[in-house]
């Protein structure tokens, strides 16, 4: 029997951050998403932050979020 950890079982992804706008607060970013296999799959996200770490982070948990859900995997196949 094997011991399930959360890390053992995380999404492992990398991101880019790329500022759009500084006119408006909080900054607008755009953020691209690449998971590594078997979540081998790009989304790219505009989400507005106050930094690019932020932005990153909440584009991290939303891949996460959506590789997480099998249901959305199925809807990028069609």
């Amino acid at each position: 029997m094997a011991i399930v950890n959360k890390n053992a079982v995380g999404v492992r992804c990398s991101c880019i951050v790329d500022l759009i706008s500084r006119r408006q607060r909080p900054y607008l970013f755009r953020v691209v998403v690449t998971g590594e296999y078997p979540h081998a799959v790009k989304r790219t996200y505009d989400i507005g932050a106050v930094t690019d770490d932020s932005a990153a982070h909440q584009g991290l948990q939303r891949f996460e979020k959506e590789m997480a859900s099998p249901l959305s995997i199925l809807g990028t196949m069609v």
